[in-house]
């Protein structure tokens, strides 16, 4: 199912897409036009409202989103997280090959690091994290949700299971919004 396409997709995503529009000065006076960075950016914006971490969760606030691969989706995430005012909970970072997964709660993986999938999943095993990616193998290499593109539109599965064994509560919203 589009997340886009439905009544609460579209609100969903609308909070996020009001940041984006307020970022940019004179942007109401045209339809805005989003490439597909700025979108995979709301929705990783947007799945973090619908997820609950296991408390006590020993990683410090704020919510840590990292991100690996270029610096189209991070720049737009981070764009969104700094106009939206109740964002003050959460970060945007990096994730380079150097860097712990664990020490985020949601890990974006870009289809150019894809090498990296096995990994991150892999590091990240047993603990909380929240992990989202690309590929079409995304899903069956042990990542909770799966960006991809049908009908011109940018949709996700999602691994209900994976995200109970990792201690994740993903909201009945968001899961029905899945595939």
């Amino acid at each position: 199912m589009a997340i886009l396409s439905t009544a609460a997709g579209r609100l969903a995503a609308a909070a996020a897409v009001a940041a984006l529009m307020a970022a940019a000065p004179g942007a109401a006076a045209q339809p805005p036009q989003f490439d597909e960075s700025q979108v995979k950016a709301a929705f990783l914006f947007n799945f973090m409202k619908f997820v609950e971490w296991p408390s006590p969760d020993p990683r410090s606030r704020p919510l840590v989103i990292c991100v690996a691969g270029p610096d189209d989706v991070r720049n737009a995430l981070a764009a969104i997280v700094k106009q939206a005012p109740a964002t003050a909970g959460l970060a945007v970072r990096p994730l380079t090959d150097g860097d712990d997964p664990r020490a985020c709660h949601s890990v974006f993986i870009a289809a150019s690091e894809a090498r990296r999938t096995a990994e991150v999943v892999e590091r990240v095993a047993g603990a909380a994290v929240l992990t989202v990616g690309e590929t079409s193998s995304f899903l069956n290499e042990g990542g909770l949700i799966r960006f991809y593109v049908s009908e011109n539109r940018l949709r996700f599965q999602i691994d209900p299971v994976g995200a109970r064994v990792a201690g994740l509560r993903v909201s009945a919203q968001l899961l029905s919004l899945g595939r």
